[in-house]
C-alpha cells in the first residue's frame, strides 16, 4: 500500500511540483495507479481560504487516502483500535495472531494500600471487534495502555541487558549527502500513525509534509468515500432524552471524542510570516 493526498474537498489549491515519480528503491510511487503529484514528497499546500460549501470545498484538512496495489484508493483509520487489531492478527508476544490479544501483570510490588483486584497477578484479554464504534475505539484506548505498560517494561529489561553488555551507543556519525535525497519516518502517537516526509538537498530541507493522527482520520469525504471521523456520525442514534429542538449533539461530540481528536495537528497552515488559524467545529 502506498498514501496519497489531495484537496478535492479541502481548502487548497491543487499543485503541479514533481520532484520524483519514483521511491528511491525504483517502485513508481503510489503503485503506478495514481498520480505520482499527489504523493507527500511531492505535496505542496497552498492555502485557499474561501466559503464553506458542503457541495465542494469545506474543510482545512487535506483528503489522505491509501492506494492499494490494484489501484484502489480508500479512506483510513488510525488509533488505538487500529493498532490494536493490526497487532492482533499477527504474532507477537501478546498472541498467536488469532485476533486476540492477552497481557500478563504482574503483583504490584510494594503497594500496599491496593486493593486485591489490582494488586494481584491478572490476565487481561482484548478481542479485535468488526467494527470501529464509539465504545471500542474507548475499549481499545485503556487497553492499549496495558499493552504499552508490558512492552515498556520489556524495553527497560533490553536496555539493561545492552547496558550490561557494554552496548551503550545510541547513535552513529552522519553527513547529509550532497544530492537530493528522499526520507520518511513513521511511528505511534498516543492518537495514531504519526508520518513524516521529507525532500532534502546539501543539508537543506527542499519539501517537508506531516501527516498527524487527526489528519487522515478527520479529512472530508471525497470520490473515494467518507473517513473515519463522518463515517462514526452518519446513522447515529440519539440518545438526547428532550426534544430535537433542545437537543446538544452530546451523541456526535461522544463519538469524535472517541478519536482523541487533535484539529491543530491535523492542520499546518503558514503563508510567509503569518499564522492563519480557522476554527473547524
Amino acid at each position: 500500500m502506498s498514501i496519497s493526498e489531495d484537496v478535492e474537498t479541502s481548502f487548497y489549491e491543487e499543485w503541479s511540483t514533481l520532484f520524483t515519480d519514483k521511491d528511491p528503491e525504483g517502485t513508481p510511487l503510489l503503485w503506478g495507479k495514481a498520480n505520482p503529484v499527489h504523493h507527500p514528497w511531492n505535496k505542496t499546500t497552498i492555502p485557499s481560504p474561501q466559503p464553506r460549501d458542503f457541495s465542494k470545498k469545506y474543510s482545512w484538512v487535506a483528503n489522505v487516502r491509501l492506494v492499494w496495489k490494484d489501484g484502489a484508493v480508500t479512506p483510513f483509520e488510525v488509533g488505538p483500535l487500529a493498532r490494536l487489531t493490526i497487532t492482533a492478527y499477527q504474532p507477537s508476544d501478546f498472541g498467536p495472531g488469532n485476533g486476540i490479544l492477552r497481557v500478563d501483570l504482574p503483583k504490584s510490588g510494594g503497594a500496599t494500600d491496593l486493593p486485591d483486584a489490582v494488586s494481584y497477578p491478572m490476565t487481561l484479554a482484548w478481542r479485535a471487534p468488526a467494527y470501529s464504534t464509539t465504545m471500542q475505539r474507548l475499549l481499545a484506548r485503556a487497553f492499549s495502555m496495558v499493552i504499552h505498560a508490558s512492552h515498556g517494561w520489556q524495553s527497560i529489561v533490553k536496555v539493561a541487558e545492552l547496558i550490561r553488555s557494554g552496548k551503550i551507543a545510541t547513535s552513529k556519525p552522519w553527513k547529509a549527502p550532497s544530492r537530493r535525497t528522499f526520507g520518511v519516518g513513521f511511528t505511534e502517537a498516543p492518537r495514531g500513525t504519526v508520518r513524516h516526509w521529507v525532500v532534502q538537498e546539501g543539508g537543506k530541507i527542499v519539501n517537508y509534509q506531516i501527516h498527524a493522527p487527526t489528519t487522515g482520520n478527520a479529512s472530508p469525504r471525497d470520490k473515494y468515500g467518507r473517513a473515519p471521523f463522518e463515517m462514526s456520525l452518519l446513522n447515529s442514534k440519539v440518545t438526547e432524552e428532550v426534544g430535537p429542538g433542545e437537543w446538544q449533539g452530546l451523541d456526535y461530540v461522544r463519538a469524535i471524542r472517541s478519536f482523541d481528536p487533535c484539529i491543530a495537528c491535523a492542520v499546518h497552515i503558514r503563508v510567509g510570516s503569518r499564522e492563519i488559524n480557522r476554527p473547524l467545529f
